[in-house]
Formats: structure tokens, sequence, C-alpha cells
């Protein structure tokens, strides 16, 4: 697999992992508990230091160069730079309301629900299209020099949760979804234990 594909999935990957943080803060939050804020602020610092930064730039570059190489197949995928825009523009506006939180304001609790389910399904459905339809094309299209290419214009920032090294606002979110991966992992052990 290309190197620049290859990271593509391991930031998706990684991007899962964010969201499944978020869905269950969500989650508390709608079922009347705590909602741990710090964990939700630093999931929407995370989508704007690096997939807003760094992820959603190379896509760009991928289908940049698929609508050179096959601009059949890069009009299947569609307008991705509007999309990422307007992922954008949600974070922005998601986090905008978890600072209220945080500052202890009044907000609309209904409104910040809705965004916040907006952010999970509609990052979620990007991803997929993103999986099923660009990386699929770009892997069947794409021709190593092309590869080269695209892997050439990127810039070289590190991940600033999931590199070597984890940047220290975002701490208790990786710890958070530590613990959501350690709890997955006993639920199917004790599953398989209970099928034996």
């Amino acid at each position: 697999m290309p190197v620049v594909l290859d990271l593509l999935w391991r930031d998706h990957a990684n991007m899962a992992l964010v969201l499944k943080a978020l869905e269950r803060q969500y989650t508390a939050f709608n079922d009347g508990g705590d909602a741990d804020f710090g964990i939700i602020q630093a999931s929407l610092d995370y989508c704007q230091a690096f997939p807003d930064r760094y992820h959603h730039p190379k896509e760009d570059a991928v289908l940049r160069k698929l609508r050179q190489r096959d601009p059949a197949a890069a009009a299947a995928v569609g307008d991705l730079e509007d999309e990422h825009q307007e992922m954008i523009e949600l974070t922005a506006q998601f986090a905008s309301l978890v600072e209220q939180v945080l500052q202890e304001s009044e907000f609309p609790r209904d409104q910040l629900s809705r965004i916040w389910r907006q952010f999970l399904d509609n990052y979620r459905r990007h991803m997929r299209m993103e999986e099923q339809a660009l990386f699929q094309k770009a892997r069947n299209v794409l021709t190593p020099e092309d590869w080269l290419d695209v892997g050439e214009e990127l810039n070289d920032l590190k991940d600033p949760m999931f590199g070597a090294e984890v940047d220290a606002r975002f701490q208790a979110l990786k710890a958070d979804i530590e613990a959501i991966e350690r709890e997955a992992r006993e639920a199917r052990r004790s599953g398989q234990e209970a099928d034996a």
C-alpha cells in the first residue's frame, strides 16, 4: 500500500477513537450524567490541530492527483474540499458551544446536543465516504509516481496525540481512549469466556 494511503487509513483509525470518546461523553450528557467537558474540548482541539490542518490537506492532494489521472473517478468522489470546509466550520461551532459551557455561561442544552450529534454523524459519514470512494479509487488509479508526487506536497506535521509523544493538552483524552479500548478488550474477553 502506498505510504500516503497507509497514513490516511491510520489517521481515520485514530479519528474513530476520538469519535468513540466523544460518543461516550455524548451519551453521558444526554442521559443527564456528568460529561467531561475537558475531554470534549480536547477532542475538538485535536480535530482543529491535526485533521483540519494536516489530514484533510493530504486527502485534498490525493483528490487533485486523482482528478489529473482520472477525472470521472474523481467526480464520483464529489467535492471533498467543500466537505472539509463544512467539517471545519461545524467543529468551530461545536467548540464555541463547549467553550460557553466551560466558561459557565448559559448555553442551550438542546442546541449543544444537536450539534454534537451532527458532528459525530457527519464525521463518521464523511470518513466512510472517503474510505469507500476516495481511498479505493486512488489506490486503483494512481501510479507509484503519483503517490510520490502527493507525498512531496505534504508537510511533515507530527500527530500531537497518536505520535511518539503526546502533547500535554491531549493526555487526558488519550488516557480516556486507552480506557475505552481496555474496556472493549475486557468485554470481548468476557464474551469469549461466556461462549466457552
